[in-house]
């Protein structure tokens, strides 16, 4: 099983990541000429904030920091399951302890009862 998850993980780069990873070069070639990004709405005459960058940098800045608040957002939209799967390995350890307090208890030898004669 664990060579089958090789395979695909192996298989899932081959398609995916590699030509990913051709085009965001092309891309960047294609794109190197530099652009102002104005971080003033109100002012882009004169604006107070202004930075000279590669257009690729620009895009996959803006790519890569889409990729950290839709991490972010799925990550925190799992912690409900978190909190219930933290819940339910609690119970499980306490149910675990009672079965083995119960065992230990059936494996003490009882003392025979004895008949009045």
């Amino acid at each position: 099983m664990a060579d089958l998850d090789k395979r695909v993980k192996y298989f899932y780069r081959l398609v995916f990541i590699l030509p990913a990873s051709v085009i965001s070069v092309f891309i960047a070639i294609a794109n190197r000429h530099r652009v102002s990004f104005i971080l003033d709405p109100f002012s882009p005459d004169a604006p107070a904030l202004s930075i000279d960058l590669p257009l690729f940098a620009i895009v996959i800045g803006a790519i890569f920091i889409g990729m950290l608040i839709g991490g972010a957002v799925v990550w925190s939209s799992g912690a409900g399951g978190r909190k219930k799967a933290r819940t339910y390995r609690k119970q499980i350890r306490g149910l675990e302890k009672e079965k083995d307090a119960g065992a230990a208890q059936a494996e003490t030898p009882s003392v025979p009862a004895t008949r009045p004669v």
